[in-house]
């Protein structure tokens, strides 16, 4: 009888498998975001009992709580990426809950191939994202929109200490600004200006634990002055920046 052969590898909240072997699974589900790869092979796979054979080069998309069975006669080799907790969170914001299947262009693969060389749960599940959110049915309006939020607050992140604002990140993914703002704000349920603050105020509570200047703090983060920084400081935080300060140093 053959025997499933696993090699496993952990990342935080992360968890790679690389089997080979006959597996043969009854229906279950998962409380974790899963990702499977089917390398060599083909089995019978039914995903909330809809069955289909897929064969070598298939991804299948399993969000958690979805019903997954597997049925094979010959030997296979899969990968499979479970995402848990708060990551599992994160991947739920930007797809919908429906399972799905496409055909991997090879960056699947690739991602596999290159798991170990992830050093942070975060960089790993935007990798993810990034490629699952182009591959999403094109008549699921909900991942479309999932997607577009992903990428409209990866260009918030990445220009959090230039002056941009709501035009600049719609412009970026050619939609208008009050689109990226309903679709943000109905996902995130903040506005993309929201989440620019509290991006700015995440790296100004990094900059203060190196007791960088407040001053050259608020400049580098686009805020007016420093005044103004303190005062979105304690109104988004709830206490000052004196007293935040005061924190660190007991802590």
């Amino acid at each position: 009888m053959n025997k499933n052969r696993l090699s496993i590898r952990k990342l935080k909240n992360c968890e790679h498998i690389a089997g080979k072997g006959l597996v043969n699974l009854k229906p279950h589900t998962h409380k974790s975001f899963t990702v499977v790869f089917i390398e060599k092979g083909s089995l019978f796979v039914s995903l909330n009992y809809n069955e289909r054979l897929v064969s070598s080069g298939t991804v299948i998309v399993l969000p958690p709580n979805n019903a997954i069975s597997m049925s094979a006669k010959r030997e296979y080799e899969y990968h499979s990426l479970s995402v848990h907790e708060q990551m599992c969170e994160k991947l739920c914001k930007y797809i919908e809950n429906e399972p799905f299947v496409f055909i991997d262009d090879g960056r699947i693969a690739d991602f596999f191939r290159i798991y170990d060389s992830f050093t942070d749960e975060d960089s790993l599940t935007d990798f993810v994202i990034g490629i699952i959110g182009e591959k999403t049915p094109s008549s699921t309006t909900i991942l479309k929109n999932g997607n577009l939020v992903f990428l409209a607050a990866r260009f918030i992140e990445n220009h959090v200490k230039d002056e941009i604002c709501v035009k600049d990140v719609a412009d970026s993914l050619k939609v208008s600004s009050g689109y990226l703002s309903r679709i943000f704000k109905k996902i995130m349920h903040i506005t993309p200006k929201q989440y620019l603050i509290q991006c700015r105020l995440r790296e100004a509570k990094k900059e203060f634990e190196k007791e960088s200047s407040d001053i050259d703090i608020a400049y580098d983060l686009g805020f007016a002055s420093q005044s103004h920084m303190c005062t979105v400081f304690k109104g988004y935080m709830g206490i000052s920046v004196g007293d935040y300060k005061d924190i660190l140093k007991n802590r």
